[in-house]
């Protein structure tokens, strides 16, 4: 059995450094950064939107303007299944699928009923 002096004495070999230096400020570094981007992109195309409307060609305006009315009917309506099929289609509904959406919802509260 070996014995060994007590308190043990260790001399290192080389010192570690455990801390980093504070990192300066940065601008280039902080642009960079993808909230930034997102922010610098959203604000250019808020001020760039207005004046492509106004360059825009009449026709496509029009269809523009459609779609944008069929957009806050679909809202409005707030019947997802069916605003989605609108939307999609790329017309209104027909009266059959209007009906239908009528008819499951009375199902719907008449059963609510009975219970």
């Amino acid at each position: 059995m070996v014995t060994l002096p007590y308190p043990l004495r260790l001399t290192p070999k080389h010192h570690l450094s455990f801390f980093t230096p504070e990192e300066s400020f940065n601008i280039l570094g902080m642009l960079q950064s993808p909230m930034v981007l997102m922010m610098g992109i959203t604000g250019l195309l808020v001020l760039a939107v207005p004046y492509l409307m106004k360059n825009m060609d009449p026709e496509t305006l029009k269809e523009f303007q459609d779609q944008q009315q069929k957009m806050t009917k679909m809202q409005s309506n707030m019947d997802l299944s069916s605003g989605l099929s609108n939307l999609l289609s790329g017309g209104t509904a027909s009266q059959a699928d209007a009906d239908a959406s009528k008819a499951s919802a009375k199902g719907k509260k008449q059963s609510g009923k009975r219970r």
